[in-house]
């Protein structure tokens, strides 16, 4: 692991990750207001917008699994460089580099937006 802060923005965000596996859960680290954007998708406000995009994504992977690799905090906000392995629906896994940027007000995080290319994950 490259670099990782110990401020409350980033154990939040590390909860949140390992919290992934239920939905429920996954989205009950986010504000009520939240900002969500996945990658090329559009953005998209709200717990119920965040876990209903969650949930057709989870339709189109068998598995997720994330191998962070460096996390930094500044102020509010909270950056994450990792490498996740996903696993299509026809077994064959995929690892694809990813930046996460997170701003947290509180004990929530505000705003997520996830960038990574998906692309040879959903394309056969």
């Amino acid at each position: 692991m490259a670099a990782r802060s110990s401020e409350a923005g980033t154990e939040l965000v590390e909860r949140m990750f390992g919290a992934g596996k239920s939905l429920d859960d996954y989205v009950s680290f986010f504000a009520e207001d939240a900002l969500y954007r996945f990658g090329n998708y559009p953005p998209i406000r709200g717990r119920p917008a965040i876990r209903q995009a969650a949930a057709n994504f989870r339709q189109r992977v068998r598995g997720v699994s994330h191998a962070v690799e460096g996390m930094w905090e500044s102020g509010d906000t909270v950056v994450c460089e990792m490498e996740i392995t996903y696993t299509r629906l026809d077994g064959r896994q995929v690892t694809v580099p990813c930046c996460d940027v997170f701003r947290v007000n509180g004990d929530k995080i505000q705003e997520m937006r996830i960038f990574v290319d998906v692309t040879p994950v959903i394309s056969g």
